[in-house]
């Protein structure tokens, strides 16, 4: 679902399954940078304090415009069409 050549925040656990084909970020509580996140509502994942808080970001995420484009299992993957804010910046450092 995440094509290649992109950046992408992504749960700890999936980062190195795309690392060989994109820019991978540690999915976090921060504000977002990348317009993919590959999240996990299903397990536990570092640096999260609880699965529980992994779903309320998913909720969050899809308030700030990110849309889910693919869900099962617990993996949720998102897309943004617009960079988010200050997105450049963060990615360029």
């Amino acid at each position: 679902m995440v094509p290649s050549g992109v950046a992408v925040e992504a749960v700890n656990h999936v980062g190195p399954h795309l690392s060989a084909r994109t820019t991978v970020l540690l999915w976090n509580d921060r504000p977002p940078v990348a317009q993919w996140i590959v999240a996990d509502t299903a397990r536990g994942a570092y640096p999260w304090g609880s699965v529980d808080r992994q779903r309320e970001r998913v909720e969050e995420l899809k308030t700030m415009g990110y849309e889910a484009l693919f869900e099962r299992e617990g993996y949720v993957v998102l897309y943004r069409s617009a960079p988010p804010p200050g997105a450049a910046a963060e990615l360029a450092k």
